[in-house]
């Protein structure tokens, strides 16, 4: 999962969590809220009452010598107000739930009860106010906090989505660029837009172990290419000398037999000084890439200088699967040992009397050629590690150095080539190489002059 949808996730069940802790303790909040907010309105109509007691007497609203009282009730019994005089001295001044009788129907109130002394005698007030009024302002407080929070929440989710993936952006930024990086020498130093210190320092900290890496890949390259140049003319010395020893009529049976042997490791190891120069000089950009190849022209000329060996094991090739397709600003040369090089695995590793199957396809803007074996496959757990240079995935293979499909591979590089493999253990293996779109104007094309220049002007 991604640290932006992580940040949404974690935001958005914080928010879950609260609403959930909310909705448990809301009732009881809003429910002491409305009671407080009742009890503070019942105190208010209490004093405006004894203001107009103080102001127009009792006798306005009992009369003297009367043993009645006064009440007033309104039309839907949601509030009353009761005055009456009391035969004893009381000392009342609270606020309870209590149920009253009103039109032989019973209703229960919140009451404020107060005792007071007018003209030498004592009175009673009771304000109160219906507590199912008080329940209906509570369900409305409670769905109105309710809407509210979850509309606020759920803005602030979305802003917090949108402000994470924003904030996010260099980190990404970042990514892309070391995504995009397939070797150091191709690695962007530019620097990612960001204020935060954080993704800076990482940034910088990338750039500076990217020069590193670049400076040592750098070294390996130049090393790998001094070396095969400098061990290549010793061995040919050797080889030469090896050659003329054969000829000595002198040399006994066994002398001979050794010198062979002998001359067949100084090839193996030419073999491989040939091999890596091959990489060097491709990783450094040393081909041109100014020829266009037919894939059915080549694949033709291939089967030719193979056919021999596809007799001696009985395998059967078959090509007619594929559709014409021309592969343009490419290395004539280069392809045709990368076509090689599968083929010829594709008939080391099958069995006898197997097969090759050779397919080539378009889909949208892209060419897919496919070769399958019916050969011994190879293991899921080799599979990640089948372009590494010196991997024997077969230990039986003597002849082989490692190196056949790492040429491939940084062949296909060069001509920003997708390779996928897929293989099964004693069923076989197929290899799909994708072309991108040849069409003028292309980001393939603009790739390929940019290495053409930059070959010509390493060859001037």
């Amino acid at each position: 999962m991604k640290l932006h949808s992580k940040f949404a996730v974690y935001n958005t069940l914080s928010k879950v969590v609260i609403i959930f802790v909310f909705v448990i303790i809301m009732p009881v909040v809003i429910k002491e809220v409305a009671i407080i907010n009742t009890d503070r309105q019942l105190l208010e109509k209490r004093e405006k009452v004894l203001f107009i007691l103080e102001n127009e007497g009792i006798s306005s609203f009992i009369a003297e010598g009367s043993t009645g009282g006064y009440g007033s009730y309104n039309l839907l019994k949601e509030e009353f107000i009761s005055l009456e005089e009391l035969d004893s001295v009381q000392h009342l001044d609270e606020i309870e739930n209590s149920a009253r009788l009103v039109d032989d129907e019973v209703v229960d109130y919140r009451v404020l009860s107060y005792t007071f002394a007018a003209d030498n005698r004592q009175y009673l007030l009771e304000v109160a106010r219906s507590l199912s009024t008080i329940y209906e302002i509570e369900s409305t407080l409670r769905r109105f906090a309710l809407i509210t929070l979850v509309i606020i929440s759920l803005i602030t989710i979305l802003i917090d989505i949108a402000f994470t993936k924003y904030l996010l952006r260099p980190l990404k930024a970042i990514i892309s660029k070391l995504h995009a990086t397939k070797d150091p020498s191709s690695f962007t130093f530019k620097s990612v837009a960001t204020s935060t210190a954080d993704f800076q320092y990482l940034d910088e900290s990338i750039h500076d172990m990217m020069n590193r890496i670049e400076d040592v890949f750098l070294k390996e390259r130049q090393f790998i290419s001094n070396v095969s140049h400098e061990l290549l003319t010793p061995i040919s010395i050797i080889q030469g000398k090896l050659e003329n020893l054969l000829g000595s009529e002198n040399l006994s049976d066994a002398g001979q037999v050794r010198l062979v042997e002998t001359q067949k490791t100084i090839t193996r190891l030419k073999n491989i000084i040939r091999t890596l120069l091959l990489i060097s000089k491709i990783e450094n950009d040393q081909y041109l890439l100014r020829d266009s190849v037919s894939v059915v022209s080549l694949i033709d000329d291939i089967s030719k200088e193979i056919d021999e060996r596809l007799e001696a094991r009985e395998i059967v090739l078959n090509k007619e699967g594929i559709q014409a397709h021309t592969i343009q600003r490419c290395n004539a040369s280069l392809l045709h040992t990368m076509f090689f090089n599968l083929i010829n695995n594709a008939i080391k590793y099958n069995r006898h009397g197997g097969s090759i199957i050779i397919t080539g396809h378009y889909a949208e803007a892209e060419y897919t050629l496919q070769i399958s074996d019916t050969g011994i496959g190879v293991s899921p757990e080799n599979l990640p590690f089948i372009f590494n240079r010196f991997k024997r995935l077969h230990k039986t293979d003597k002849e082989s150095f490692g190196l056949g499909l790492p040429i491939v591979q940084t062949i296909a590089d060069l001509h920003h080539i997708k390779i996928a493999v897929t293989s099964i253990p004693g069923e076989g293996s197929t290899f799909s190489l994708t072309f991108t779109s040849n069409k003028d104007g292309s980001p393939v094309n603009k790739i390929m002059n940019a290495r053409i220049s930059k070959a010509v002007l390493q060859r001037r």
